[in-house]
């Protein structure tokens, strides 16, 4: 974990990102999420805005791969942020896809 924040720096991040979020891919959304679980930054307008779209992406059959629907399962437990329809949403698409998780 991250032993130095620089408030300034993830501040610019998080704007930066809020801008852009439709245009990110899948796998820029599982990282994004995973970074900010990583250092344990929880900014709420921010992983609202993520869920939203991961949401409607997931809903639409936008392809995940299974680390990314993985790796943002992990991330939003890890920093104990919950929105309903976006684990309903990574629940079904992880289960049309469940053949390719490998242990």
């Amino acid at each position: 974990m991250l032993q130095e924040r620089n408030s300034t720096l993830m501040f610019a991040i998080q704007t930066a990102a809020k801008a852009r979020i439709h245009d990110f891919h899948p796998q820029e959304l599982a990282g994004l999420v995973w970074s900010f679980a990583s250092m344990a930054e929880k900014d709420v307008p921010l992983m609202c805005a993520i869920t939203n779209v991961v949401g409607r992406k997931l809903d639409s059959q936008t392809p995940f791969r299974p680390r990314e629907i993985v790796g943002m399962a992990w991330s939003f437990a890890a920093l104990r942020f919950s929105d309903e329809r976006m684990l309903s949403s990574i629940a079904m698409a992880s289960m049309s896809i469940i053949s390719q998780f490998i242990p």
